[in-house]
């Protein structure tokens, strides 16, 4: 499970939430209105990071169907009056690209009275015939991500806590059974929490977007999954924190499992890094290492003679320290995010 579906929006927007993204995930997918969509970014790291991350969705007509059938419940109940559209509020005003629902979704709609058409022409050229209160929107898109990720891909947003305020509604409109309305369970709140966590252990150095960004393009570029395997890595083990605090609901046991991550976090950092020291000691006491600066030094034969041994086994103790090295990476969860770090030398 290294694919997540990101919603509501098609362009990544927030920093901090791309970080986490990237740290975690292989591909995010995005709601797209159809298939030769391009988002838009103005911020060319986001863009980088878009570019590396990120894969369209267009939903099938088998999810509009599945949608719709969705959205018909929810404008059944008994919305309160905040979810109306009100046009004197435009900071209220949610737009949706039209493609990604289908024409009897969008009929539906109007006909409840929460939408209203519209034909503003934004900045970047997309049409958007329908205006609607933003947490009617949410709420939609929400519908529409719970559909297009099925059973396999978790679903992240960068709107946690909007989403967050519109649940408890749910979950009170059902009289206290969260289920009325089959919403997306967003998981990136308590990922973000992690990630941080993870960034704020290696010895306070700031980790930006572009120094990930980086890293990603490096195991792109790389013939070998070696990096990949990494971050795969550190994903499994925050994945296990993830679902213990979405197990919880006091805030004291969310505290505790933070720091019982943090810890084991700040622990394997610290064996990783022993492991490393005595790696490259061990390197420099090797035979092979020992010899090579014998026959260097000693020179008891000719010098193309002592230049080929040496050089043999010189390449022969670096080969075996670089396999030891990635070996011990391997074993270890904060591997990936330790090379971030531009000042250690890696092997």
């Amino acid at each position: 499970m290294y694919t997540a579906l990101y919603y509501p929006h098609t362009n990544l927007r927030k920093p901090e939430f791309t970080k986490t993204a990237l740290l975690l995930w292989d591909n995010v997918n995005y709601i797209s209105p159809f298939r030769d969509y391009t988002p838009h970014y103005a911020d060319s790291i986001l863009a980088e990071a878009a570019d590396l991350l990120t894969v369209r969705h267009v939903p099938s007509e088998d999810e509009k169907r599945e949608a719709h059938a969705e959205i018909t419940r929810l404008v059944s109940a008994k919305l309160p009056e905040w979810f109306v559209f009100d046009p004197e509020q435009p900071n209220l005003n949610y737009e949706i690209m039209p493609e990604k629902l289908l024409p009897e979704t969008w009929q539906l709609l109007l006909t409840s009275k929460f939408v209203q058409q519209s034909k503003n022409l934004s900045p970047h050229g997309e049409v958007y015939d329908y205006v609607m209160n933003t947490s009617l929107g949410l709420t939609i898109m929400s519908i529409l991500a719970n559909v297009c990720a099925g059973q396999e891909k978790p679903t992240i947003t960068d709107e946690s806590d909007n989403y967050a305020a519109l649940t408890r509604y749910f979950t009170v409109l059902s009289k206290g059974t969260y289920g009325h309305v089959d919403l997306a369970r967003d998981i990136a709140p308590e990922a973000e929490r992690l990630v941080t966590i993870s960034l704020n252990t290696l010895s306070g150095q700031h980790v930006s977007l572009q120094d990930i960004v980086e890293l990603r393009k490096r195991e792109e570029k790389a013939k070998a999954p070696f990096l990949r395997e990494l971050r795969r890595k550190y994903f499994d083990e925050v994945k296990k924190y993830i679902a213990r605090l979405q197990s919880v609901t006091k805030e004291s046991d969310k505290t505790l499992v933070e720091h019982e991550f943090e810890i084991a976090m700040k622990d394997d950092l610290e064996n990783l890094r022993r492991e490393l020291r005595l790696k490259s000691w061990k390197l420099l006491v090797s035979k092979e290492m020992l010899i090579a600066i014998a026959v260097t030094v000693g020179a008891v034969v000719e010098l193309i003679t002592t230049t080929t041994i040496s050089t043999a086994l010189l390449g022969k103790a670096l080969f075996d320290h670089r396999e030891n090295k990635r070996n011990k990476y391997k074993g270890h969860a904060m591997s990936w995010l330790y090379r971030t770090q531009p000042s250690v030398i890696h092997g």
